[in-house]
């Protein structure tokens, strides 16, 4: 894979045709390259395996950290049983909640302008997803802006299986303090008047029970649609805040530690694209590459 990655260029070169560029069977096997002796390969192999052990590692304990938090909101908040004391009330008195820019595509650039939060940048099931940024050089107004550690939720899907709509993410600092959202996606804050916190608001959005109002709020033919009244009006048991306050010390350093895993696993992928071009062509020999204990 390492060797097909790094003639990947080459490759594309001799592909044909225009709509769907393929390589053909001989084109592969005739590729003119240099091949690093095996014993080589093998260590260059080693050492690429071991990034990617890692970062699969990273991977993990991200999904382990994100996991253990939601286990300890359900215990908390959904299955504790003094939830029949507690006052049900709506969204709507807790969060306020802006729909994004709709922006215009010739403001989109590859190289630099403000990061834009879009569509894209919400897994489906919940959780920010790093890759789907994008930047822009066109206008926006104040209310288009968002802070990192705001929430976003989807406003808008494909279909109609629920796998991404009304879904939240919370913001990352890697792209900086400040952002801007697209019209696909809601910025939803607590208000500064409620005991509703960031953390627990992003699970509460995932709950099955608001979760299931929330989809019942979604509407459209194509196109699958919630607007902002969707996120406002569904109803839940609000907890006290002394509860609220203590899952908010329990959530938030959890979540710093995910981003922090996540950027050494961003900064271990860029390591390991550098290497490859450098290992296959010789300008960096294997045994001039020294790990620390903690990378491997």
């Amino acid at each position: 894979k390492a060797l097909i990655d790094f003639h990947l260029d080459k490759l594309l070169a001799s592909a044909t045709g225009s709509t769907f560029p393929n390589v053909s069977r001989e084109q592969l096997v005739n590729l003119d390259c240099e091949i690093p002796p095996l014993p080589e390969q093998r260590a260059i192999a080693g050492i690429l395996g071991a990034l990617d052990d890692k970062i699969e590692v990273n991977r993990r304990m991200n999904a382990t950290l994100e996991s253990l938090a939601r286990a300890v909101f359900r215990q908390w908040f959904v299955e504790n049983e003094e939830i029949k004391n507690w006052e049900i009330q709506t969204l709507h008195q807790h969060i306020e909640a802006e729909k994004g820019l709709s922006y215009k595509g010739e403001g989109l650039s590859k190289d630099g302008g403000t990061p834009m939060h879009n569509l894209n940048s919400v897994y489906e099931g919940g959780g920010y997803k790093y890759e789907g940024i994008k930047y822009y050089t066109g206008e926006y107004r104040e209310r288009h802006i968002l802070r990192a550690g705001d929430t976003i939720v989807t406003n808008t899907e494909q279909g109609f299986e629920y796998l991404l709509i009304g879904f939240p993410a919370i913001v990352p600092k890697h792209f900086g303090d400040t952002g801007i959202f697209t019209h696909h996606i809601f910025r939803v804050r607590p208000l500064s008047t409620s005991p509703v916190k960031t953390h627990y608001l992003y699970f509460l959005l995932m709950s099955p029970y608001v979760r299931d109002q929330i989809i019942g709020c979604t509407n459209g033919t194509t196109v699958n649609m919630l607007s902002v009244d969707g996120v406002r009006t569904p109803k839940f048991h609000l907890p006290p805040k002394q509860l609220i306050d203590k899952f908010e010390q329990f959530a938030a350093p959890i979540f710093e530690k995910t981003e922090l895993i996540h950027e050494e696993s961003r900064t271990l992928a860029s390591l390991r694209d550098g290497l490859l071009p450098k290992l296959m062509r010789g300008e960096v020999r294997v045994k001039d590459v020294v790990f620390s204990k903690d990378i491997t």
